[in-house]
Protein backbone atom coordinates (compact mmCIF):
# COMPACT_ATOMS: atom_id res chain seq x y z
CA UNK A 1 0.00 0.00 0.00
CA UNK A 2 2.87 2.45 0.60
CA UNK A 3 5.58 1.03 -0.68
CA UNK A 4 3.88 0.34 -4.33
CA UNK A 5 3.20 4.01 -4.14
CA UNK A 6 6.83 5.29 -3.44
CA UNK A 7 8.13 7.49 -6.64
CA UNK A 8 11.75 5.94 -6.10
CA UNK A 9 13.17 3.34 -8.47
CA UNK A 10 14.72 0.24 -6.99
CA UNK A 11 17.02 -1.56 -8.46
CA UNK A 12 15.26 -4.65 -8.49
CA UNK A 13 11.58 -5.83 -7.91
CA UNK A 14 10.75 -6.44 -4.25
CA UNK A 15 8.23 -8.21 -2.89
CA UNK A 16 5.78 -7.08 -0.18
CA UNK A 17 6.48 -9.21 3.01
CA UNK A 18 5.13 -7.76 5.64
CA UNK A 19 1.85 -5.16 6.55
CA UNK A 20 1.39 -3.80 10.01
CA UNK A 21 -2.58 -3.51 9.34
CA UNK A 22 -2.73 -7.48 8.33
CA UNK A 23 0.00 -8.07 11.54
CA UNK A 24 -2.27 -6.68 13.87
CA UNK A 25 -5.83 -8.04 12.46
CA UNK A 26 -6.25 -10.39 15.11
CA UNK A 27 -3.87 -8.82 17.96
CA UNK A 28 -6.03 -7.08 19.35
CA UNK A 29 -5.38 -7.13 23.43
CA UNK A 30 -1.43 -5.69 22.11
CA UNK A 31 -3.24 -2.72 20.28
CA UNK A 32 -5.62 -2.29 23.27
CA UNK A 33 -2.27 -2.50 25.44
CA UNK A 34 -0.67 0.38 23.38
CA UNK A 35 -3.42 2.32 23.44
CA UNK A 36 -4.08 2.23 26.91
CA UNK A 37 -0.66 3.40 27.66
CA UNK A 38 -1.71 6.70 25.42
CA UNK A 39 -4.75 7.26 27.46
CA UNK A 40 -3.02 7.23 30.99
CA UNK A 41 -2.27 10.92 31.83
CA UNK A 42 -0.46 9.63 35.14
CA UNK A 43 2.08 7.76 33.55
CA UNK A 44 4.86 8.55 30.96
CA UNK A 45 5.19 5.89 29.17
CA UNK A 46 3.30 5.34 25.48
CA UNK A 47 2.68 7.31 22.49
CA UNK A 48 1.03 10.69 21.86
CA UNK A 49 -2.50 10.70 21.02
CA UNK A 50 -2.76 14.16 18.75
CA UNK A 51 -2.92 11.85 15.55
CA UNK A 52 -5.10 9.52 16.76
CA UNK A 53 -4.66 6.41 18.94
CA UNK A 54 -2.59 3.51 17.34
CA UNK A 55 -4.21 1.19 14.73
CA UNK A 56 -7.44 3.66 15.03
CA UNK A 57 -8.71 4.90 11.89
CA UNK A 58 -7.57 8.19 13.09
CA UNK A 59 -4.12 7.14 13.08
CA UNK A 60 -4.13 5.81 9.63
CA UNK A 61 -5.97 8.37 8.31
CA UNK A 62 -3.21 10.75 9.63
CA UNK A 63 -0.33 8.51 8.18
CA UNK A 64 -2.34 8.64 4.21
CA UNK A 65 -2.43 11.65 4.80
CA UNK A 66 1.60 12.21 5.59
CA UNK A 67 0.21 14.05 9.20
CA UNK A 68 2.79 11.26 10.92
CA UNK A 69 6.11 11.81 9.80
CA UNK A 70 7.30 8.89 7.60
CA UNK A 71 10.36 7.70 5.87
CA UNK A 72 11.70 5.06 3.61
CA UNK A 73 15.25 3.43 4.09
CA UNK A 74 16.38 0.75 1.62
CA UNK A 75 19.42 -1.31 0.59
CA UNK A 76 21.10 -4.26 0.33
CA UNK A 77 21.27 -6.71 3.51
CA UNK A 78 24.81 -7.64 4.40
CA UNK A 79 24.20 -10.09 6.81
CA UNK A 80 21.73 -11.90 9.40
CA UNK A 81 21.86 -12.62 12.93
CA UNK A 82 20.14 -13.60 16.05
CA UNK A 83 19.51 -10.46 18.48
CA UNK A 84 17.66 -10.66 22.38
CA UNK A 85 17.18 -13.10 24.87
CA UNK A 86 14.81 -15.44 23.35
CA UNK A 87 16.01 -18.77 22.72
CA UNK A 88 15.35 -18.96 19.28
CA UNK A 89 17.14 -21.42 16.29
CA UNK A 90 17.54 -19.26 14.11
CA UNK A 91 17.86 -15.10 12.90
CA UNK A 92 15.49 -12.85 13.73
CA UNK A 93 17.50 -9.15 12.96
CA UNK A 94 19.40 -8.27 9.47
CA UNK A 95 21.87 -5.55 8.85
CA UNK A 96 21.56 -3.70 5.86
CA UNK A 97 23.37 -0.92 4.01
CA UNK A 98 20.92 1.85 3.53
CA UNK A 99 20.46 4.17 0.19
CA UNK A 100 22.60 6.81 2.27
CA UNK A 101 25.82 4.52 2.79
CA UNK A 102 24.84 3.63 6.47
CA UNK A 103 24.72 0.33 8.32
CA UNK A 104 21.05 -0.24 9.77
CA UNK A 105 20.01 -3.25 11.85
CA UNK A 106 16.57 -4.23 11.93
CA UNK A 107 14.58 -7.21 12.74
CA UNK A 108 13.16 -9.32 10.56
CA UNK A 109 9.60 -8.96 9.67
CA UNK A 110 7.51 -11.00 7.28
CA UNK A 111 3.70 -12.39 7.46
CA UNK A 112 4.04 -15.59 5.52
CA UNK A 113 6.88 -18.14 6.84
CA UNK A 114 7.62 -18.77 3.46
CA UNK A 115 9.31 -15.45 3.48
CA UNK A 116 11.66 -15.51 5.91
CA UNK A 117 13.76 -17.22 3.52
CA UNK A 118 14.04 -14.15 1.24
CA UNK A 119 16.29 -12.51 3.66
CA UNK A 120 19.61 -13.40 2.78
CA UNK A 121 22.84 -11.37 2.05
CA UNK A 122 22.67 -9.84 -1.12
CA UNK A 123 18.85 -9.11 -1.00
CA UNK A 124 17.70 -5.82 -1.69
CA UNK A 125 14.97 -4.18 1.01
CA UNK A 126 12.45 -1.64 1.36
CA UNK A 127 10.99 -0.62 4.38
CA UNK A 128 8.45 2.19 4.81
CA UNK A 129 8.43 3.67 8.73
CA UNK A 130 6.25 5.91 10.67
CA UNK A 131 7.84 8.25 13.12
CA UNK A 132 5.67 7.94 16.17
CA UNK A 133 5.84 10.51 18.84
CA UNK A 134 6.56 9.76 22.64
CA UNK A 135 4.56 11.38 25.44
CA UNK A 136 7.81 12.85 26.59
CA UNK A 137 8.94 14.31 23.19
CA UNK A 138 8.88 17.86 23.54
CA UNK A 139 9.87 21.19 21.24
CA UNK A 140 12.74 21.20 22.23
CA UNK A 141 13.89 17.71 22.81
CA UNK A 142 11.50 15.43 20.49
CA UNK A 143 11.61 11.88 20.90
CA UNK A 144 9.73 9.70 17.98
CA UNK A 145 10.29 5.71 17.46
CA UNK A 146 10.67 4.18 14.51
CA UNK A 147 7.69 2.30 13.58
CA UNK A 148 7.60 -0.35 10.64
CA UNK A 149 4.79 -0.24 8.67
CA UNK A 150 5.37 -2.23 5.95
CA UNK A 151 8.60 -3.98 4.81
CA UNK A 152 9.27 -5.93 0.75
CA UNK A 153 12.28 -7.66 0.04
CA UNK A 154 13.38 -8.87 -3.27
CA UNK A 155 13.12 -12.73 -4.37
CA UNK A 156 16.23 -12.78 -5.68
CA UNK A 157 19.77 -11.24 -5.03
CA UNK A 158 20.54 -7.90 -6.00
CA UNK A 159 23.44 -8.71 -9.15
CA UNK A 160 25.93 -5.76 -8.61
CA UNK A 161 27.60 -6.04 -12.16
Amino acid sequence: MYIDKVKIEFPIDVKLVYELSQDLKDKTKLVEKIQKLSLNENSLFGLKKDKGLYNSDEWWDNINKGLIPSIYRYGVIIDTYKAGQDNINRDNSFRFKGQDDVIYEESIYNIYQQDYDLFKKGHFVVIFYVLEELKTSTIEKPDYIYSVIEMAVSEEQLSLS
